[in-house]
C-alpha cells in the first residue's frame, strides 16, 4: 500500500487528507467519511447530505451510499525515473484531477518536476496515458 498527502476541494471547502493506493484501489477519508473506488470518478462512501456533492449510482443495490462528484483533488508522489542511459533519479510527479462541474469531463494534469529544474507536463484522458506521455518526453 502506498500513501500520498493530498488536497481535496469542493463547494463545501478545502481539506488536506491522505490518499492511499493499493493494487488498483484508491481510498481516502474526508470530513470523517471514508471513500474508496478504482478511479477518481467512482469514489464511493456513506452518503451524508450537506457534506459533499454525490451521485447515487446504485440506490437499489447499495442504499445509503453515494459517489463523490463535483470536486478537485491534487497530490504529489516521488517516483524513481530511469533514463535510457541508465541514470536514475528521484523526481516528483504532481497530479491534479478536476471533476468540478462546468468541465465537459474530468480534467487531469500531470507534471514531472525534475531534479535538474526541468518540467514535463501533459493533460491526458487518464492516468495511464499520462504516465506514458511523460515517459515519452524524457531524454533517451
Amino acid at each position: 500500500m502506498q500513501s500520498y498527502p493530498a488536497t481535496f476541494q469542493d463547494r463545501y471547502g478545502r481539506e488536506d487528507t491522505t490518499l492511499t493506493y493499493d493494487d488498483g484501489h484508491l481510498a481516502l477519508t474526508l470530513r470523517g467519511v471514508a471513500f474508496e473506488g478504482h478511479a477518481f470518478d467512482s469514489l464511493e462512501g456513506k452518503r451524508v447530505d450537506g457534506l459533499f456533492e454525490y451521485n447515487e449510482p446504485y440506490p437499489s443495490i447499495a442504499p445509503g451510499l453515494g459517489e463523490l462528484h463535483d470536486f478537485a483533488i491534487s497530490f504529489e508522489l516521488s517516483i524513481l525515473v530511469t533514463r535510457g542511459d541508465g541514470v536514475r533519479s528521484r523526481e516528483t510527479l504532481r497530479a491534479e484531477v478536476d471533476m468540478r462541474r462546468g468541465g465537459a469531463s474530468t480534467a487531469i494534469q500531470l507534471t514531472l518536476l525534475g531534479q535538474e529544474g526541468t518540467t514535463r507536463s501533459t493533460a491526458p484522458s487518464d492516468f495511464e496515458n499520462g504516465l506514458v506521455d511523460i515517459q515519452r518526453q524524457l531524454p533517451p
